[in-house]
């Protein structure tokens, strides 16, 4: 009885350790099912590394649209395999050496799970967290109103438009701009950006500052012989506010007159007092600013017209009445004084007949006008050169006859 028992036993023993060889024993490394031989000698292990680089080669990290690439070190096996994974989850049909980031990667970590077709075991490399592109700068263009009431609540900023955003610095919220415009701003320190997109950060923002309304004084401008305008328009101005720059300019001269000068009421510091147009600072007051002028003075200058001697050059005012003076030239030979003439051209210019006569040119010059003297016998009888005979009457052979030229 005990032997049969025995021979029963080897035979379930037998029959056992055959069912295994047949079928194989499971293995961890790559949970496949070995044979005997292969239990006795198992796969050779993976080994290498693999770190990740980024087709912007950025310091600051990856970013979307950036292509990743698994950089494999000192790798026993050339029959690699890959996975790309997103927060440890297989990312499906990333198998390739490389890997494009999409918007689904924003905000979570790739890694990369390297193994090999003839080896067992892997190795893998993780990214830092993906980041969105980098904020546009800050926008431009801008500009603001300021308060203009009491109220302070009507302050502007233009020049926005739907994708970007504003806050005031008492307030961490950013509101959305809707319009090109702005409106209903207290006064304060405001800050407007491009929004976040998608796939793109805030930009920086720009700073802009509404002030509060503050009561304006103006003051009063009286030009006298001129205008004034503000001096980015042609309107005239009668008020402005102190620290205005104020442009003036002077009216025409009247004829005989030019421009001299620009003087004011109170101080003030013209930018070129002797210009026609010129610019000074609004003070704080009223201001009477005139603009100055001064007769043009002519020049009377007298020429001997081939007699000798000098006569002097005078000075006149423009428009004045003059009388022509006596000739004190001398005459040339056998010539006489005939009156003035102001056209040394024409042989045959009358002379001027009223010695009175109104100055209306800058520089005035009189020629002397000469004629033949008449030929004059003196009464023999007399010394009196200004009692003279006719050179036809007789003369006593013992007198002496003078002929003046």
């Amino acid at each position: 009885m005990i032997k049969r028992n025995l021979i029963i036993g080897f035979i379930a023993v037998a029959l056992a350790f055959s069912f295994i060889v047949g079928l194989g024993v499971k293995t961890s490394a790559n949970n496949s099912y070995a044979t005997g031989e292969d239990i006795i000698q198992s796969q050779e292990e993976l080994t290498g590394s693999v770190n990740i680089t980024g087709s912007y080669n950025s310091p600051d990290g990856f970013f979307i649209d950036e292509v990743l690439k698994a950089n494999i070190e000192n790798c026993n096996s050339t029959n690699l395999l890959y996975q790309w994974k997103r927060n440890n989850e297989d990312i499906e049909n990333a198998t390739n050496s490389t890997y494009k980031l999409t918007s689904s990667d924003i905000s979570n970590t790739i890694s990369v799970v390297v193994s090999s077709t003839d080896k067992t075991g892997s190795f893998s490399a993780t990214t830092s967290i993906i980041k969105k592109y980098n904020g546009t700068n800050a926008p431009t263009g801008l500009t603001k109103t300021n308060c203009t009431t009491s109220e302070n609540n009507n302050g502007t900023i233009s020049g926005v438009n739907d994708t970007m955003e504003y806050r005031i610095s008492t307030n961490e919220n950013w509101i959305d701009c809707t319009n090109e415009t702005i409106t209903d701003l207290t006064n304060g320190t405001y800050y407007v950006r491009y929004k976040e997109t998608e796939i793109t950060e805030a930009s920086e923002s720009v700073e802009i500052k509404i002030f509060a309304y503050t009561a304006i004084t103006t003051y009063k401008i009286v030009i006298k012989n001129g205008s004034a305008a503000d001096e980015f328009n042609t309107s005239d101005l009668t008020e402005e506010t102190a620290g205005t720059v104020v442009k003036i300019t002077a009216r025409a001269p009247q004829p005989g007159y030019v421009f001299y000068n620009w003087t004011a009421s109170t101080t003030i510091n013209f930018e070129d007092e002797n210009s026609i147009e010129t610019k000074f600072v609004m003070p704080e007051s009223d201001v009477i600013i005139t603009a100055n002028y001064k007769i043009i003075k002519c020049e009377i200058a007298f020429n001997a017209n081939g007699g000798t001697g000098e006569m002097t050059t005078i000075e006149v005012d423009y428009g004045s009445l003059y009388t022509l003076p006596d000739c004190t030239f001398t005459a040339p030979t056998g010539m006489e004084f005939d009156g003035w003439t102001d056209n040394i051209l024409d042989e045959n210019a009358p002379k001027i007949e009223n010695t009175e006569i109104e100055i209306t040119s800058k520089t005035n010059i009189f020629y002397a006008k000469w004629k033949t003297a008449d030929i004059k016998t003196v009464d023999p009888g007399t010394t009196d050169p200004t009692n003279p005979v006719d050179q036809t009457e007789p003369v006593d052979p013992g007198t002496t006859t003078t002929t003046v030229n």
